[in-house]
This record gives C-alpha cells, sequence and structure tokens, in this order.
C-alpha cells in the first residue's frame, strides 16, 4: 500500500507525462505552441470551483472543465493557425499570462489567495495512469499512421508539405485542440492531487519544466519524454533548493546531443534500415 506522499508522486509523474506530450504533439509538426499551460490552468480551475460551489460531482466537473479548455483551445487555433515559430511561442506565452492575470483578479476563484476545500477525485492514481496508456495507444498510431507522417513532413518543411496536398492549417487547428484536450487532463488531475490551487502555478516556470523534459527527452519521439519525465520531478523533491546541478546537465546534454536523451528515428530512416538490402542492391532511391 502506497503512502500518501509516494501516491502524489507517482501522480505528479504521470501529470507531466501527458503535459509532456501535450506539448510535443504541436511541437513534432514544427509548432512552438504553449497553450497547454493556460489549458491546465482554465480545465483545474474550473473543475475545482464546480464541484465545490456549485455541488458538481467529480466526474461531471472534470469531463467539463476538460470540455471547456478544449473549447477556448479549439477558438484561439483559428488565428493562431496563421502563425508559427517564434509568433506563435510569444502569442500563446501571452495569453497563458493574460489567463493567469484574470484568475488572480477574480475573487470567487479565491484570487492570489488561491482556492481550496474542493472535494477529492477517488482512485486518483489508477485513473491517471488508465489515461496515460490510453493516450500513449492513441500517440502511438497516429505517430505510425499517414497523418503521423504528415506531421513529420510539415515539421521538416512547411511550405514542401503544402505542395504536397497537406492542409498544413487545418492540422495546426486540430493540434492545437488535442494539445487543449490533454493539456485540460493534465490541469483537472493536478487540481484533485494538489487540494489547492494558486495562480502562480501555472506560470512561465511551469512551461518551461515542461519544454525541458520534452527536448531533454528527445522531441522527435513520444518515449524519450515518458524515460525522462521521473528524473528531474524526483531530484526537485530530493535535492529541493539546488538547482545548478540539474540545470547544468540540461545544458550539457543539449550541447552534445542536441536531439535529445532518446532522439528517435524518422520514417525514412525506419523503412531504409528494415529494407537496406533491397534498396542497396537494387540502387533504387527511397522518396
Amino acid at each position: 500500500m502506497l503512502s500518501l506522499h509516494m501516491q502524489g508522486f507517482f501522480v505528479d509523474v504521470g501529470i507531466l507525462i501527458i503535459l509532456g506530450w501535450s506539448i510535443y504533439i504541436p511541437l513534432r509538426a514544427g509548432q512552438m505552441y504553449n497553450g497547454p499551460v493556460f489549458c491546465m490552468a482554465i480545465a483545474a480551475y474550473f473543475a475545482a470551483y464546480s464541484t465545490r460551489d456549485l455541488g458538481w460531482s467529480v466526474m461531471f466537473g472534470s469531463i467539463a472543465g476538460i470540455l471547456v479548455s478544449s473549447i477556448i483551445a479549439f477558438l484561439l487555433s483559428f488565428p493562431l493557425a496563421r502563425v508559427s515559430g517564434f509568433a506563435m511561442a510569444v502569442a500563446t506565452i501571452s495569453l497563458t499570462f493574460i489567463v493567469q492575470t484574470i484568475i488572480r483578479n477574480l475573487e470567487f476563484l479565491g484570487g492570489a489567495a488561491g482556492f481550496s476545500f474542493y472535494p477529492e477525485m477517488p482512485f486518483i492514481l489508477p485513473i491517471t495512469y488508465l489515461l496515460v496508456f490510453a493516450i500513449m495507444f492513441f500517440l502511438y498510431r497516429m505517430s505510425n499512421s499517414r497523418f503521423g507522417r504528415a506531421m513529420e513532413l510539415t515539421d521538416f518543411d512547411r511550405e514542401l508539405a503544402g505542395a504536397l496536398g497537406v492542409n498544413t492549417k487545418k492540422m495546426s487547428i486540430l493540434l492545437q485542440t488535442f494539445s487543449g484536450v490533454l493539456g485540460g487532463t493534465a490541469g483537472v488531475l493536478y487540481a484533485f492531487n494538489i487540494g489547492t490551487l494558486f495562480p502562480e502555478i501555472f506560470s512561465f516556470n511551469l512551461l518551461i519544466y515542461g519544454f525541458s523534459i520534452v527536448m531533454v527527452g528527445g522531441r522527435a519521439t513520444m518515449w524519450g519524454g515518458i524515460d525522462f519525465r521521473p528524473y528531474p520531478l524526483g531530484y526537485s523533491r530530493i535535492f529541493s533548493g539546488y538547482h545548478w546541478p540539474m540545470e547544468e546537465y540540461f545544458f550539457r546534454l543539449h550541447n552534445y546531443r542536441p536531439a535529445g536523451f532518446k532522439a528517435g528515428r524518422s520514417h525514412k530512416q525506419k523503412v531504409y534500415k528494415k529494407n537496406r538490402d533491397k534498396f542497396e542492391s537494387e540502387l533504387i532511391p527511397y522518396l
């Protein structure tokens, strides 16, 4: 039987896995989308407020929180689909601070003092990892589908992808919306795991934390982040206040292995390795 501390730790690991995937998905298509953080804040506060002050059940409040954050991500994706790269990064970071400021100035959400005394989610640990495995299966299937190949091509060259028939605008809208769904899921789980919400939690620090895990774990594969995400969380729990060794590690790893701790191979490389003898004997170029 796990103690409450260890249960909270493993739930945090699952939440970070989901948060990392929410950042990984648009990044896999070359989009610096930072929306999962403000989607986390919206879903977390909505679920907490609806279950405490409106009397909704935990299940209904959680689903509603995820739905609200997903709708907001979908509506914002239309103007954001026209931009990419640094412009999208700046726009979504600004939205994060706007949402944080709005929450801080709403008294019924507790403002800067925080929001607490809402119900607990029963069986939060198995629910968290049930969601992790379900999302993992979906992402694995998507990565090995035609849509996943289109994402790789868009990351390589957006204009080339458009010339080959990929609707990059619709892809951007879909990826941002799905990222909002995952961010909202992480936010709801976080709200019921921590028990008290503060606007400062959903800030630039959380965004940097998520991006560092994705980039260090490997931005080209969904598996690298799973391997790496528990380590910085465990490090922060054990060596609280001593950040420079981990920052030094991030710096050196990024310099010596830019593709990440677990760099993934592209579809072209996988097919070539599988059929190397055939390609070399027949001298048929692939793609």
